[in-house]
């Protein structure tokens, strides 16, 4: 499949949310996640560059986005054919008035979109690039949203847009989009209930993630609270309407984080789960070979919550963190990795100048890295030695 690449940037910013929004196995609010706001001035410290997230094409193309200004909170759109040293600020222009990314899909190494709010009453705009942000079209959308949102393309012109709608103890209201000519238009298929979901709808609970394997048949995903129920529906009608599917849990009294499949053919595809008991948490990959109508876990890895990449049917790699008990700071961090879709994993103890926010594969051995403190990582040996990088523009 075309979009398998977003998987490590869209699964790592899932957990971001999840942590700092929930805790597994409680019942609490979940605020809508604050929106990544843009800048007219680029986040740098001379000419060095704060990354927030990275998601490559292979080792000399891709996107970046930067951290928030330390003044004003804003962050720019980077991109980049010198590898993840060398960025050139790629950020549509949107006028004098303050905007944020609500959300972003950095689809190939010269097409992304970015959809864009201002104020509130102002509808939205989506910005699209095919020639690497040196040039964006804007389209409206037609509907309005208060947080962070989730793209999904699944080739140049068939997409989806899920928009927060609202959010309370633990809900999260959204409303799906769709578009049939690459972003240049959009179209509202399935509506947010502020009360109760139909039957025919998304859940209300949970942040939510949406991928598709074809224009009909996709999956929504979503954190849970309660007892051995997994947030996974599918649609098969392009995702105006959902259903709940079941997949195999353990027998225990689990809690489960579904986080949204990724296929890399019309039948073979795998599904993170995050499984929380009262023994602790694991990750889980469950592997479908007919197109998602089933699903089967491989071996579980038991790491607590955990960073996931995905760089191709059978190589993912899962990042997990050790704190001193007494001070909470950071110790080290473990990767794991697996060569058979999950079924075996090896590991290595790797230490970071902090806890990794994110990661990012391209290959069973080309991979990056971000921090709390925003530095920037690369690995060339698939996860076992990592390199410090220090990224820049002009």
């Amino acid at each position: 499949m075309s979009h398998n690449k977003s998987t490590s940037s869209l699964i790592t910013l899932l957990l971001a949310l999840l942590l700092a929004s929930c805790g597994i196995g409680t019942a609490t609010d979940t605020a809508t996640p604050a929106p990544t706001r843009l800048s007219t001035a680029t986040t740098v410290t001379g000419n060095v560059v704060r990354l927030q997230q990275v998601h490559m094409f292979n080792a000399s193309t891709g996107w970046a986005m930067t951290a928030g200004d330390p003044v004003n909170g804003q962050s720019r759109i980077l991109h980049t054919t010198k590898g993840v040293a060398h960025w050139q600020d790629v950020t549509p222009a949107t006028g004098k008035q303050p905007s944020f990314i609500g959300g972003s899909d950095f689809f190939d190494a010269l097409t992304a979109w970015v959809v864009v709010g201002s104020a509130p009453g102002i509808p939205m705009v989506v910005y699209r690039t095919h020639d690497g942000g040196q040039s964006w079209q804007q389209a409206r959308l037609p509907d309005q949203d208060i947080g962070r949102d989730t793209f999904f393309f699944l080739n140049a012109r068939v997409g989806w847009l899920m928009l927060t709608k609202g959010a309370a103890t633990g809900n999260v209201w959204v409303d799906v989009l769709r578009t049939s000519d690459g972003g240049a238009s959009w179209k509202i298929i399935s509506l947010a209930s502020y009360t109760t979901a139909s039957p025919s709808a998304l859940p209300l609970e949970g942040s939510k993630s949406i991928s598709f394997v074809n224009e009909t048949t996709g999956w929504a995903t979503s954190i849970t609270t309660r007892e051995n129920f997994a947030e996974l529906y599918v649609t098969h009608d392009g995702g105006t309407t959902w259903r709940h599917q079941n997949i195999p849990l353990p027998v225990q009294d689990v809690q489960v984080t579904m986080l949204p499949p990724s296929f890399f053919s019309a039948t073979d595809g795998l599904l993170p789960a995050i499984i929380s008991s009262r023994a602790g948490e694991t990750m889980t990959i469950y592997v479908t070979h007919d197109g998602g109508v089933s699903w089967h876990p491989t071996s579980p890895v038991q790491t607590g919550w955990s960073l996931i990449a995905i760089a191709d049917a059978q190589h993912a790699w899962i990042v997990n963190s050790s704190y001193d008990v007494k001070s909470y700071q950071y110790i080290h961090s473990t990767v794991y990795s697996t060569r058979d879709g999950g079924w075996h994993w090896t590991q290595h103890t790797v230490k970071f100048s902090a806890n990794p926010t994110m990661i990012d594969f391209v290959s069973p051995t080309q991979g990056w890295a971000i921090d709390e403190g925003q530095s920037l990582y690369q690995t060339a040996d698939g996860g076992q030695t990592w390199v410090k990088v220090t990224p820049t523009i002009p």
